[in-house]
């Protein structure tokens, strides 16, 4: 237990009357000669310091706090306040380093996982049992591995950032283990179901899918040509939304995959960096490149037609917006991410230039204006419940382009490019999992072939 700080009186060569503190520290072990023999012996200390204060009450107040700093070590914050106000506070402080989608999947995390269990108690009295205990009670919950690496890398980089600024002399997050044990029994009835407790299963979907889907949502629909894109190109739905039409090049055939849109808590859309920061240029097939051809003439004729009957809307876009020099170089995390809000206007309004430039989007309505990728879930409802394809959704476009590219003998390094995924651990791990389905399906062949 610490020592009572105790103060004293000291004057200066002015013959002023100040005041001091003192307080025990840790005993100096010091060698002493008896009887011949060398032994060890405890010899007290005292930390003290004239402070130059003329209250013995403001030396008394500086002497508690020096105090608190030693006993814990350099710890300079109180540990008292809630673990769901830590975060917030820790929140708060990365949000300059991360995209804002990388702060709101850490802020829902932290909701729907964390803050349940462990939120109320105060920071200072969680331990290492307490993390362990969680993310095993998670793991029993039916969570899926990704869900649960996510979560763990919550715990570990915020009680990091704990350490660092003095709630923790050491970080009980440090030896947080994912369980390898078998789990608890839980049923889950469907895919849906797994899909809702974070377990999602991502299928490839099968080409008479695919052919009543492109049936149901045809050229001219508003989700057709977002759609297109994920299946052709294996977009991300961020990265469908985004492509504008300088993004295209025609005569090569190649589109500009660098940058996502996303949603913003303020309640708006804005463009950001890829997720991985994945810029990259794809090839597209002639099929899917005279279908954006058509598209486009489409447009300028309907933008022409808005321009003369002075009605529509004009997608907006910062000065500063330039899909140009987003190049390779916003690779390097040191370079900070961009954020742009998109603001949409009427056709006829006069003061767009106020710091606004108009662009020229791929995915917009008759009238010029944004189509968002919130239109993809009334599509995914349709295909859910009018289609009854109830494991869909739009990622799975994306797994399904992936598989094709392994049917064909795709190089791996050629797919990760092509996929934007963060290194070729993932793309293998798909990889993986399409051979090894492709070979029970051949099994199942032979099994029919002789029967």
């Amino acid at each position: 237990m610490a020592s009572k700080v105790s103060t004293y009186a000291y004057y200066n060569k002015d013959g002023k009357k100040l005041y001091g503190y003192r307080f025990e520290i840790a005993p100096k072990v010091k060698e002493v000669e008896k009887n011949g023999k060398t032994e060890l012996r405890s010899v007290r200390q005292w930390e003290s310091k004239r402070t130059g204060c003329t209250k013995e009450s403001d030396a008394q107040r500086l002497g508690i706090e020096a105090q608190l700093q030693y006993e814990n070590h350099g710890k300079t914050k109180d540990g008292n306040i809630a673990l769901d106000t830590f975060f917030a506070e820790w929140l708060k402080a990365i949000n300059y380093e991360l995209q804002e989608a990388t702060i709101n999947s850490y802020s829902k995390r932290i909701r729907l996982y964390i803050s349940p269990a462990i939120g109320k108690y105060r920071l200072k009295s969680i331990t290492d049992k307490d993390l362990q205990d969680l993310m095993n009670a998670l793991y029993d919950s039916g969570l899926s591995v990704n869900t649960l690496v996510s979560i763990k890398g919550i715990l570990t980089k915020s009680f990091n950032y704990a350490k660092q600024e003095g709630y923790f002399t050491s970080s009980p997050a440090t030896d947080i283990k994912i369980p390898v044990r078998p789990r608890k029994e839980t049923k889950l009835s469907t895919k849906r179901e797994s899909a809702q407790r974070g377990n999602k299963t991502r299928d490839v979907i099968p080409d008479d899918q695919i052919e009543a889907i492109f049936n149901r949502f045809k050229e001219g629909d508003s989700t057709y040509i977002p759609l297109m894109l994920a299946y052709k190109c294996g977009l991300r739905l961020g990265e469908a939304y985004a492509v504008t039409w300088e993004d295209i090049d025609f005569e090569a055939r190649t589109i500009n995959i660098n940058k996502q849109a996303q949603y913003s808590d303020s309640g708006y859309w804005f463009f950001t960096l890829p997720k991985y920061r994945s810029i990259r240029k794809i090839a597209i097939d002639k099929e899917l490149c005279e279908l954006l051809k058509r598209e486009k003439e489409k447009q300028y004729i309907q933008k022409t037609n808005n321009i003369v009957k002075q009605k529509g809307v004009i997608t907006l876009i910062p000065n500063s917006f330039d899909t140009t020099k987003i190049g390779d170089s916003y690779k390097d995390k040191n370079i900070p991410n961009f954020h742009y809000r998109i603001y949409e206007t009427g056709i006829n309004n006069s003061n767009i230039d106020n710091g606004l430039k108009a662009i020229n989007l791929v995915c917009t309505r008759y009238d010029g204006s944004y189509i968002n990728p919130r239109t993809m879930q009334h599509a995914s409802r349709i295909i859910h419940y009018d289609l009854g394809f109830e494991d869909f959704d739009f990622h799975s476009l994306r797994h399904t382009h992936t598989s094709k590219l392994v049917e064909v003998g795709a190089n791996l390094k050629y797919i990760q490019t092509r996929l934007g995924h963060k290194n070729l651990k993932v793309t293998l791990q798909i990889y993986t999992h399409l051979t090894e389905k492709m070979q029970t399906d051949g099994d199942k062949l032979i099994d029919n072939l002789f029967n």
